[in-house]
């Protein structure tokens, strides 16, 4: 029947409860579909790669007057494990759930993707699978395809903050993100004042004692860096397959020429670096620098191109009595043996810091790759494939200490691959004339962290952190232990540096409770520095 044939007041009822049902129905699915999208977003994470739900996307609206043209809510932890990796404090648990990515093109089309084996729907367990592979190192999470660079600022939170993010046509971009507070005054906004009060700067008298260690170490550069290639040159091996790929070197070995007068001497051979393993040590520590080579010859890894540089003309000599490749030169600056030594943070600390720059940058100025260890190292296997397996300018330890002193990149300094590169020598440059603040800071560390930050935005140097589960330090310690004592398939150590020390007894204690001292007891700090027993004899009858 018709409306026409319906009595006058039946037709507009007829009309309006047929409106009512499609509008009742139309409400229905809408909600239904709102409940579904609540359960996909809260469900977790998606074991697929993510690229945003429709509902987190930015209207075009936003974008417009911009150069941005679509914008996205991207998972944060998901995100950053793939820029980042999964163990950094930008990405582990805590904070906000989101993260923006702005993008310069339209966003790509979002398909939701079936998951095996759940007929399109999501399973809390899969999701918590998916999260725990995620935070194990394989981050599923996939940017765009045309991403070909993501620029990351990252921020503290606080109700206050506002964020101008913006981009230019101009090349003259400042490296860091500029902060601006507002003054109240007739300029209405000034640069921040930043600094932390409770970090110490260098006063005039430890500005005094570095520049007369920089202005020394300068004045006999040229002799001691020509005696320190001789060394490095006899026992360094040859260039590793992927060192070419790292920059061009003719600059540096031309200078290497003109500094020998000519000479091509024993260093880097034309067309590429060779590389050395490098430690300073002083008579305190020959026992943990024997344990270090010890551990090698347990461990049947080749450490033929290791060179110790001394703080002492005694040390060297014992140590090329054992069979080592040794170097001390008055040049690099005078170690006072007097002074307090086995604490962290001591004179004898800090006067081995300078070692470690001074030595590292002569290095890496003649053109050498030079992993740099402490010698509280303990060598499981052979660390080079590793490295080199990264193909960044500088790789190092995670030193698993991730607080606002170490920021941005955690590196730990007693282990890591410094790439011969015009962008390495940046890095060294800096820290060299920086003696001062890492004296005034007690660590060269802190001061190289800030300064990776500083080679990295200002000559491109890339940096590269290693697995902290391959590459130990004295954090995961108990960690460690575990997986030694589990065996593979658990993660089994490449190096164990036993930092997160106070002092050398704590050193000693930890290395023997986890049976990686490898001396004879009679082999200790107080009798080698007394010759009641030799290097060659401690390293003879090593376990």
């Amino acid at each position: 029947m018709d409306d026409a044939a319906l009595p006058p007041a039946t037709a507009p009822r007829r009309r309006l409860t047929t409106f009512l049902v499609v509008a009742l129905g139309t409400l229905l699915g809408f909600l239904g579909t709102l409940a579904a999208v609540e359960r996909f977003d809260n469900n977790n994470e998606s074991p697929a790669p993510r690229r945003l739900q429709a509902s987190s996307s930015l209207r075009s609206k936003c974008f417009e007057g911009t150069s941005f043209k679509s914008g996205e809510f991207v998972d944060r932890r998901a995100a950053h494990a793939a820029l980042f990796g999964p163990k950094q404090p930008w990405t582990l648990a805590g904070g906000p759930e989101k993260s923006l990515l702005l993008m310069n093109r339209a966003s790509p089309k979002k398909r939701r993707r079936r998951l095996a084996g759940t007929n399109g729907t999501v399973d809390a367990n899969v999701t918590a699978a998916a999260r725990r592979r995620l935070l194990g190192g394989a981050a599923p999470f996939r940017f765009p395809d045309f991403c070909k660079e993501v620029d990351v600022a990252i921020l503290g939170g606080g109700d206050n903050r506002c964020l101008l993010l913006a981009q230019t046509n101009s090349k003259a971009l400042p490296y860091h993100v500029l902060r601006y507070e507002r003054t109240g005054g007739e300029r209405a906004w000034a640069l921040k004042k930043r600094g932390d009060p409770h970090v110490e700067l260098p006063g005039p008298q430890l500005r005094k004692r570095a520049m007369a260690l920089l202005t020394g170490f300068f004045s006999k550069y040229d002799a001691t860096a020509a005696a320190l290639d001789r060394v490095l040159g006899a026992v360094a091996w040859a260039k590793h397959a992927t060192a070419g790929k790292h920059g061009n070197l003719a600059r540096f070995h031309a200078g290497r020429r003109r500094l020998l007068g000519g000479r091509r001497g024993g260093g880097a051979p034309a067309g590429g670096h060779r590389r050395v393993l490098l430690t300073v040590v002083n008579k305190y520590d020959v026992d943990l620098l024997l344990n270090m080579v010890a551990s090698a010859k347990r461990n049947k890894i080749d450490v033929s191109n290791l060179v110790c540089v001394c703080a002492e003309k005694g040390t060297q000599v014992s140590l090329e009595q054992a069979g080592l490749a040794a170097f001390y030169d008055a040049g690099l600056g005078a170690f006072d043996g007097a002074a307090a030594h086995g604490t962290f943070g001591d004179r004898s600390f800090v006067d081995m810091m300078w070692y470690k720059i001074s030595a590292v940058y002569i290095a890496n100025m003649l053109g050498y790759d030079v992993l740099s260890a402490d010698c509280d190292v303990v060598l499981f296997e052979d660390p080079w494939e590793h490295l080199y397996a990264h193909d960044a300018d500088s790789v190092w330890m995670d030193d698993g200490a991730h607080t606002p002193r170490f920021a941005p990149f955690f590196a730990n300094t007693g282990f890591y691959l410094l790439k011969s590169t015009w962008r390495s020598e940046t890095l060294m440059s800096q820290l060299l004339t920086a003696y001062d603040v890492v004296v005034a800071w007690q660590s060269h560390q802190a001061v190289a962290n800030q300064f990776l930050a500083e080679a990295h935005s200002q000559a491109g140097l890339s940096i590269d952190i290693l697995d902290p589960e391959l590459f130990v330090s004295g954090a995961n310690k108990v960690n460690l232990k575990r997986n030694l004592d589990a065996g593979p398939p658990a993660p089994q150590p490449v190096v164990f540096h036993i930092n997160f020390t106070n002092d050398k007894a704590a050193k000693l204690r930890t290395l023997k409770a986890l049976g990686l001292w490898f001396l004879p007891d009679e082999c200790t700090e107080a009798t080698l520095a007394s010759n009641a027993v030799t290097a060659k004899d401690c390293l003879a009858r090593s376990a």
